[in-house]
């Protein structure tokens, strides 16, 4: 009784084994067709408003920065700090070329990996 027990065991290891050999094949496959499930999708459009998400931000800042550079910069009250003034509005399109380069190459980097 404990060798058909033992032969039964060994028969159901072959079997999750063919079955485990199969599976990684099927995945294989799937992984060199390069085919994106839906939920691939969803992840890669959800990177895409991220991305212009922080492209937004980097404006929103580089506004504010141009726009208090002026204010102090022509304001009489504060002439005190105009040097100031200048620094924020040689800094505003700095920070936005460096939004505009992070957008670009984000944005290329998706297509590179997920072409459809």
């Amino acid at each position: 009784m404990q060798i058909g027990k033992g032969l039964e065991f060994v028969e159901k290891i072959s079997v999750y084994k063919a079955v485990l050999k199969v599976l990684k094949s099927i995945m294989f496959l799937q992984m060199e067709t390069n085919e994106l499930t839906y939920r691939d999708y969803l992840a890669i459009e959800r990177t895409r408003l991220a991305n212009e998400r922080t492209f937004l931000a980097y404006f929103r800042t580089a506004v504010a920065m141009l726009a208090s550079g002026i204010v102090i910069f022509k304001v009489e009250f504060f002439e005190n700090i105009a040097w100031i003034g200048l620094i924020l509005m040689g800094m505003a399109p700095a920070i936005f070329i460096i939004g505009l380069w992070r957008l670009l190459y984000v944005k290329r980097r998706i297509k590179r990996y997920y072409v459809q």
